[in-house]
C-alpha cells in the first residue's frame, strides 16, 4: 500500500491524503514560492502548504498557509476470496486524484470489523452517505438523570419535581414517565405535584433507529433517632432533638457520648426488635417502649423506643441489629 499521511485543515477538519498527491520541497527556505500541497521540513516537523506562499515560515501552529502533516501507517489486510465492491474512504474535504493500489470495502460475517484495501482512481465508487452513517454509528445513550426531590422525610408534600437530563447526541424523541413527550433537545422538565410518596421517574430517549432508557427514584422514608437524656421517659419534642437519619431499616452502628444519662435508640416499630452490643459485647440492659410519634414533617406512625436501664457516662458504641 502506498504511503498515506494526515493533516488537519485551516477549517479544522482531520484530513487523509496519498504520498503521491503531494510534492516533497525539503527545507523551507524564505526564497522559495511554494503551492499548495507542497511538503517541506522546518525543524523537527513536516508541513504541508494550504495554499500558495513564498515568505510565510510555517511553525507549530495551524496557519491559513501551513499545517503539520505526519505519516498515517495502514496495514494491508489479508486478501478478500470473494469479489468485493471497489470504494474510497476519505475523511475530509480534500481527496486524492488517484490510487496505485486496490481499495475495496468488505464486512466478515464472524465479526464486527471492517476491511479496506485501495483500488481505481479517486472517482471509483465513493462510499455513500448512508454506509458511512451506519459504519460511525452511535447508538443514543443516556448520560445523566436526576431529580429534585431525591430523599425527604415521609409526611412532606413537595409541589414540583424538576427533572435534567443529559444525552450523548441529538435525538428525534423523548418520552417522560410521567410527564409524556419532550421536544429534543430541551433536557429539563417541571413537573407539578403534589408529591408525597416514592415516586421511580422514567426516561426513553431515541435517534430514530434505536433507545436508551434510564429512570431515577424519589423516597420519602422515616428517620432513625439516636442519643442521650436524663430523662427517664421522652416525649416527641425530646426525640426530635435527638441525631437523626434516613433509615429503611434498623440494622446500624453509632457512637453516644452521656453525662449521666440515658441513651436512646428510637426507629419506627415496623422495623421489628432489636438486639444490642455495647463496645462490641452483647447487651440486653435495655427497655422498649412503643409509642406513637409525630415527625417533624406532621406524619404520625408508631415507633420503638429503645432506653438504657442505667444513667451513663462516657463514649459507647451502640450497634443494633
Amino acid at each position: 500500500m502506498g504511503l498515506t499521511y494526515v493533516y488537519t485543515t485551516y477549517d479544522g477538519v482531520e484530513t487523509y491524503i496519498d504520498a503521491a498527491s503531494l510534492t516533497f520541497r525539503g527545507l523551507w527556505l524564505t526564497a522559495t514560492s511554494y503551492a499548495a500541497f507542497d511538503v517541506v521540513d522546518q525543524g523537527t516537523a513536516k508541513y504541508i502548504a494550504l495554499q500558495s506562499s513564498n515568505s510565510t515560515p510555517p511553525s507549530g501552529n495551524l496557519t491559513e498557509y501551513w499545517s503539520v502533516i505526519t505519516q498515517k501507517y495502514v496495514p494491508t489486510p489479508e486478501p478478500d476470496p470473494t469479489p468485493a465492491q471497489a470504494v474510497s474512504i476519505i475523511i475530509g474535504t480534500l481527496r486524492p486524484t488517484s490510487y496505485t493500489e486496490p481499495l475495496y470495502l468488505r464486512h466478515d460475517p464472524s465479526e464486527d470489523v471492517v476491511y479496506m484495501t485501495q483500488s481505481g482512481t479517486a472517482t471509483d465508487g465513493w462510499l455513500s452517505a448512508y454506509d458511512y452513517t451506519r459504519i460511525f454509528y452511535i447508538s443514543p445513550s443516556i448520560t445523566s438523570f436526576t431529580n429534585s426531590i431525591g430523599t425527604v422525610e415521609i409526611g412532606s408534600s413537595i409541589a414540583n419535581v424538576t427533572l435534567n437530563w443529559a444525552v450523548n447526541k441529538v435525538m428525534t424523541s423523548q418520552t417522560l414517565s410521567p410527564g409524556g413527550s419532550v421536544t429534543p433537545p430541551t433536557a429539563t422538565l417541571i413537573i407539578a405535584g403534589p408529591w408525597t410518596a416514592d415516586q421511580t421517574f422514567g426516561l426513553t430517549v431515541g435517534d430514530g433507529t434505536s433507545t436508551d432508557s434510564a429512570s431515577t427514584p424519589a423516597y420519602f422514608l422515616n428517620k432513625m433517632y439516636w442519643g442521650a437524656n436524663a430523662s427517664a421517659t421522652v416525649v416527641d419534642a425530646n426525640i426530635l432533638a435527638l441525631s437523626s437519619a434516613f433509615a429503611t431499616s434498623r440494622s446500624t452502628t453509632k457512637v453516644i457520648t452521656a453525662a449521666g444519662q440515658y441513651i436512646y435508640i428510637c426507629y419506627p416499630a415496623s422495623f421489628g426488635t432489636a438486639s444490642f452490643t455495647v463496645n462490641g459485647l452483647p447487651n440486653t440492659a435495655w427497655t422498649l417502649s412503643v409509642q406513637s410519634f409525630t415527625n417533624a414533617s406532621g406524619y404520625t406512625v408508631n415507633y420503638n423506643v429503645y432506653r438504657s436501664d442505667n444513667l451513663l457516662t462516657g463514649t459507647y458504641t451502640i450497634g443494633v441489629s
